[in-house]
């Protein structure tokens, strides 16, 4: 596996639209909400999107 590192801005590029192809139903929103709160353990007040956080 190689790395690279970035240097400069133009070694940037524009991710254009990352958003999915396919629309989300309200059904498949509804679907994940119950999901999520069904989950043994998960505390949904405690989640934290930690991907997003080490972006920033």
């Amino acid at each position: 596996m190689a790395s690279h590192t970035l240097l400069w801005q133009d070694e940037l590029r524009d991710p254009g639209d990352l958003a999915p192809s396919a629309p989300v139903t309200d059904r498949e929103l509804e679907l994940a909400e119950v999901l999520i709160r069904e989950l043994p353990g998960v505390e949904v007040g405690q989640l934290q999107d930690e991907y997003r956080h080490a972006l920033e």
